[in-house]
């Protein structure tokens, strides 16, 4: 996989702005932080927001275009970095693939209600969160709701 991805990565014509970067902006009362894998600066003069993955499904250029995260990515790195993202794109690991699809900024106001719901719901402790992660949650050993606190 390293070998495969070291030879790809030797034919990009864009240059890495930032890696494993973390953005930070406030929405009401809340801060929204996130990390976001990689941003680069492509020949053209745009910004490309890449996020990796791990796990063998590719998603298709629909999927991407209503991912939460990728999105929340994107708004990201304009309100926490001052990157205008022109793409988003999903990098596979284990296959080697790249699904990238054009950054809309017309969605923000809908994703910005949605993170501010969920976050208000979270301050409140009015939510059920998904058991499903607890393994992998960084919160795993003291949040309530962890099957995973051992």
């Amino acid at each position: 996989l390293l070998k495969r991805y070291w030879e790809a990565e030797q034919d990009r014509r864009s240059k890495v702005v930032y890696v494993e970067r973390e953005f930070l902006f406030e929405l009401g009362p809340h801060q929204v932080r996130g990390m976001i894998d990689r941003v680069d600066l492509t020949p053209e003069g745009k910004y490309e927001v890449v996020d990796y993955k791990t796990y063998p499904h590719v998603a298709t250029e629909e999927e991407l275009k209503s991912d939460t995260q990728l999105l929340i990515y994107g708004l990201g790195a304009r309100e926490g970095l001052g990157v205008e993202p022109s793409y988003l794109s999903l990098f596979y690991v284990l296959t080697g693939e790249k699904v990238t699809v054009p950054y809309d900024p017309s969605g923000e106001e809908a994703l910005k209600a949605k993170i501010g719901s969920v976050a208000d719901r979270i301050a409140r402790k009015d939510f059920k969160p998904d058991t499903s992660f607890c393994p992998n949650c960084d919160f795993r050993r003291t949040c309530p709701h962890s099957v995973a606190r051992a």
